[in-house]
């Protein structure tokens, strides 16, 4: 049974090394986590978990992060569901583009990978904890 006094993200990754580290940093900051490997899963799970807050890579099998986001904004209830887009693509592409204006492609903004762990936290403070009143960790 979920705890719904936890914030929901859903982490959408097709490597299974990301969403483990993603999961086991926002489980030790009281998040409640589900995870999706490709586009259409994350598609599917954000209409049925009605997420807090989506963390979403940018190449992913099936659908991409942006097709994705597209579709997750037409979900009624995830119009304003904060959406960060993060991959390993920062300085070229599709990378740089975002990096300068996330909003255009749907996302709240844009993470480079490799993060540093308080980057999470930074999106954690802006996104869940001002908005939710999560306690601070």
């Amino acid at each position: 049974m979920p705890d719904n006094n936890k914030p929901t993200v859903l982490i959408v990754d097709d490597s299974t090394d990301i969403r483990s580290m993603l999961r086991l940093w926002l489980e030790r900051n009281e998040c409640r986590v589900v995870e999706a490997a490709d586009g259409k899963q994350a598609v599917v799970l954000a209409g049925q978990e009605q997420p807090d807050l989506i963390l979403m890579d940018l190449y992913l099998p099936e659908l991409d992060g942006a097709v994705a986001v597209a579709r997750i904004r037409e979900h009624a209830g995830l119009e304003r569901v904060p959406i960060v887009a993060i991959s390993a693509y920062g300085a070229s592409g599709i990378g740089a583009q975002l990096s300068s204006d996330p909003q255009a492609a749907g996302f709240n903004e844009y993470l480079t990978k490799p993060f540093a762990p308080e980057k999470l936290e930074e999106l954690l403070n802006r996104y869940l904890r001002k908005s939710k009143g999560a306690p601070d960790v």
